[in-house]
């Protein structure tokens, strides 16, 4: 499924804001049954002496569902997510290589583990990827970033009312169009400030004149050619301030 935006700007510019392809779904669906592993094997060594030989198969399982990555699968996914979740699983791949049980299991537990939080972390970001029905990403931004209804509303230039049905379970309507596109990018915003922010401090960012947007808030920017990509590059630069 392909959808498109238009915009006049200098020029009429077409946006491909939606695209399903079966490799992303593959791999998310890979993903999600992987975390489940990933969980038990957690479990199992939590009480085992030893890596037995289902923690050692799901491991290999991992390995091989990372050498089928394309660019185009974690294209929107939050970097230093990515980071962790590689370097996870090559601790896993190495700690294989541990003749000494006690070391092995001791360095499984660790490397599991910070694979399995990065996997459940980019599986709950893919909600804001294209893969996502614009009715479920609306619910994701309300759900996660801890924001009013009201606010978000505002954000993304629609009444309360209109967000309310967007995130209503019983009824259809879904962000479309320029909104569908607003919507998106502020989900990609807040999937990369949520880490480092309070809602509140979410919000200031957006409604605050930003430099790098010639004195604009990102808030006036959510739906301009471009925004899709600059503004969760620029909220991604902010949260590597603030951890730093």
């Amino acid at each position: 499924m392909v959808g498109r935006a238009t915009y006049y700007a200098g020029g009429m510019v077409t946006v491909d804001y939606d695209t399903t392809t079966p490799a992303v779904s593959r791999f998310w669906a890979n993903a999600t049954a992987m975390l489940e592993e990933l969980n038990v094997a957690t479990s199992v060594l939590s009480t085992s002496n030893s890596a037995g030989r289902n923690v050692i198969e799901t491991i290999e399982r991992l390995v091989e569902m990372i050498s089928e990555i394309t660019p185009e699968v974690l294209r929107e996914s939050d970097p230093y997510l990515v980071e962790a979740f590689l370097l996870g699983a090559v601790g896993c791949a190495k700690a294989l290589w541990v003749g000494d049980d006690h070391k092995q299991r001791r360095e499984l537990r660790l490397a599991l583990e910070r694979t399995r939080q990065a996997l459940r972390d980019l599986l709950d970001g893919c909600y804001v990827g294209q893969v996502r029905p614009s009715k479920e990403v609306a619910r994701w931004v309300l759900e996660v970033s801890g924001v009013s209804q009201q606010e978000i509303a505002a954000l993304v230039r629609v009444a309360p009312r209109t967000l309310q049905r967007w995130i209503s379970t019983s009824e259809a309507a879904a962000p479309s169009g320029e909104e569908e596109v607003r919507v998106r990018t502020l989900a990609r915003i807040i999937d990369q400030l949520r880490w480092s922010m309070t809602p509140v401090g979410v919000v200031r960012w957006l409604r605050r004149p930003h430099p790098d947007l010639g004195g604009r808030p990102p808030a006036d920017l959510l739906d301009e050619p471009g925004a899709y990509a600059e503004l969760p590059r620029l909220a991604a630069a902010t949260r590597a301030m603030v951890a730093f």
